[in-house]
């Protein structure tokens, strides 16, 4: 993912070009399934609908800097410089969190075909959740009828809004304690 200086430059002067400062409410940049978008929200005008909505992975905006500018404190080409960084950033923010998010599936989907206990299995994947990224708000538990009946387990992991589901054969039931039950997992899934 990339944006050319150019490009930040032609947005900026677009900007510029039709807002006022008095009526500029917010402008900026994000990023939204790897694509990186351009808006300028002006008094008066809907604002975009995946900002309004919340839809964008990486989200900055310039419009301080807009203001900032408009009381001749910087150059055009100091705004340039300075958002064309900042967009970098977000990129390399972006970029970083994708490659450790496919990191973690990886080593999730190393674990696929292995027969382990459920609290075993269960430690593993909090166990490398921590280490790439970080610690969990909820953490969703195996309960008695994914174990017994529906021979499946989805973890929550809303924090990097990814579902992980595991579909396991029952290889040896511990009655007392579910949880040292052997299973054998033969599906996972990131969704």
């Amino acid at each position: 993912m990339n944006i050319a200086k150019s490009k930040v430059k032609k947005c900026i002067r677009e900007t510029i070009e039709v807002t006022s400062i008095e009526n500029l409410k917010c402008c900026g940049f994000y990023i939204i399934e790897d694509k990186i978008h351009h808006y300028i929200h002006c008094e008066g005008q809907t604002l975009d609908e995946n900002i309004y909505n919340g839809e964008y992975d990486y989200l900055y905006d310039y419009d301080d800097i807009i203001r900032i500018y408009n009381q001749k404190k910087f150059t055009l080409k100091d705004i340039d410089e300075k958002v064309f960084d900042k967009i970098q950033e977000m990129i390399n923010k972006k970029e970083k969190y994708d490659t450790t998010i496919a990191m973690f599936i990886k080593s999730i989907k190393e674990i696929n075909n292995k027969k382990l206990q459920i609290c075993k299995f269960n430690g593993k994947v909090k166990k490398l959740y921590r280490e790439y990224i970080g610690n969990f708000k909820k953490w969703s538990e195996f309960y008695e009828e994914d174990i017994t009946e529906y021979k499946s387990h989805i973890y929550d992991l809303e924090e990097i809004n990814l579902f992980l589901k595991v579909d396991f054969e029952l290889i040896n039931e511990n009655k007392e304690n579910l949880l040292k039950s052997t299973i054998k997992l033969y599906g996972i899934e990131i969704f």
